[in-house]
């Protein structure tokens, strides 16, 4: 490959970092002054219609049923943990708490409820007492009680708090006891504004205000982590930060499509350049559909529609699975050596290697298809070797990832590890288990503020 389509690839590359920089700083900047209007209008209240189970988190899902109603479950006792996405209940703002329950039955003094809000990071759990399940309904006024505090693995109940005490809460559990057997509907769960936010400056901060190292404020995740502590936590104050361009990062988006087009048509063999447009086509349309909210909404039958989709291809592909060309040991030794090596970098733990095995299985379906998939068929269209096949390879394999931009470094350089490795060796587990092993690592000794989560997309 001519090194002018280094320079290209490279120049989309650092167009979609701006990207996403500029959609991530953008979009917290909007909702920050939203969230600012509401609390002036004391009208910051976190509202569930409970009309889906995706609105209960994943592991308590089994004991609710959705309906045109709401919420459902026939149980004598029940457990509804609602799910935040990334909403913080500020004790010191949030002082009403409102729950739409229906029974099938008159309710009686044996029907009721312990609410549990809780701190996740700090795990700290405060718990109230039992109250009728009526009281709910047409809201209760927090500060009324008196709420015990507990923590893990410590048995004996701990001092009773004053609401206003508990702070930032990022977990809302409603436990229901009934008397007797009926059919429970939950309609709606509201946490009500009822106080104006004390700041310690009226306007929202800048990052500079905040970081002594200016260039920690345009990286996406620092800048995810200060915008959980400050605009999503009981803080004292509210924070903005630089955006590099006064237009919308759709259009940086719009050039970075058109450029690594015309990249892959350069490199391609003219009769199969529709293939390598729709590789491009491809992995641009999930990088745009990742960022969009309807995701959110529709986050579970998405999963089902992609799970249906990627059967059919594992089927395709599976020979991959078992016939395989060489053994790599040299590869997989240079994986283990490069995980010691990041290893070294924290007081030693070896804890990830208990998700180990289900890490594998998704790192085994990844491989797959940013090997026999994107390897494959692009060595097959495009007129270049193996080496700068496995450079566009993690050039769009770093894209998935936007706007996480650690995860967009790093995911450039293993992409071009792993891509390269499966054209040369063509071993799809060698190639697994360096990704699950590196990666499994790579998440444990990062601290929070240069990764912060793996999530992409909106979800990050």
């Amino acid at each position: 490959m001519p090194v002018r389509h280094f320079v290209v690839w490279l120049s989309v590359w650092v167009l979609m970092v701006v990207f996403a920089h500029e959609f991530f700083v953008q979009r917290n900047n909007q909702v920050t002054q939203q969230q600012l209007a509401q609390m002036n209008q004391l009208s910051w209240h976190h509202q569930w219609p409970m009309q889906s189970t995706a609105e209960v988190v994943s592991a308590y899902q089994k004991d609710w049923t959705a309906s045109s109603q709401g919420l459902v479950t026939q149980n004598l006792q029940s457990t509804l943990s609602v799910e935040l996405m990334g909403k913080v209940i500020d004790s010191e703002i949030h002082g009403n708490l409102s729950i739409q329950v229906q029974l099938n039955r008159p309710m009686t003094a044996g029907d009721i409820i312990k609410v549990e809000f809780s701190n996740q990071q700090q795990q700290l759990y405060y718990y109230s007492a039992e109250l009728a399940i009526d009281a709910f309904n047409q809201g209760l006024d927090l500060n009324r009680l008196n709420w015990q505090l507990k923590r893990p693995q410590q048995n004996q109940d701990q001092q009773l708090l004053q609401w206003s005490d508990l702070g930032g809460l990022d977990g809302l559990v409603l436990r229901f006891y009934l008397a007797e057997p009926t059919k429970l509907v939950v309609q709606q769960v509201r946490v009500e504004q009822t106080a104006h936010k004390q700041w310690q400056f009226p306007n929202p901060v800048t990052c500079y205000d905040l970081v002594a190292t200016d260039w920690r404020c345009h990286f996406n995740n620092h800048i995810s982590e200060l915008d959980k502590k400050h605009n999503h936590a009981a803080s004292s104050q509210l924070i903005v930060f630089e955006s590099w361009l006064t237009f919308s990062p759709w259009y940086v988006f719009a050039v970075a499509w058109m450029m690594a087009s015309w990249a892959m048509s350069l490199a391609g063999a003219q009769q199969s350049i529709k293939s390598v447009m729709f590789v491009v086509a491809l992995v641009f349309v999930v990088v745009f559909m990742t960022h969009q909210n309807i995701v959110v909404t529709y986050a579970t039958w998405i999963k089902w529609c992609l799970l249906g989709l990627l059967l059919p291809v594992l089927y395709f592909y599976k020979s991959v699975f078992w016939q395989i060309k060489a053994t790599a040991w040299a590869f997989t030794l240079c994986s283990l050596l490069a995980a010691v090596f990041i290893l070294m970098w924290r007081p030693l733990n070896f804890d990830f290697i208990g998700s180990l095995p289900a890490y594998f299985v998704w790192a085994l379906v990844q491989q797959m298809l940013l090997g026999p998939v994107f390897s494959d068929g692009l060595m097959k269209s495009m007129q270049v070797d193996k080496k700068n096949v496995a450079m566009v390879v993690g050039v769009l394999f770093s894209f998935i990832h936007a706007p996480n931009t650690m995860l967009m470094l790093v995911t450039l350089l293993g992409g071009y590890v792993w891509s390269y490795s499966w054209l040369r060796w063509r071993n799809i587990y060698a190639n697994a288990f360096s990704h699950a092993l590196l990666a499994l690592v790579f998440y444990q000794v990062m601290p929070s503020s240069w990764l912060g989560s793996a999530r992409i997309g909106v979800f990050f």
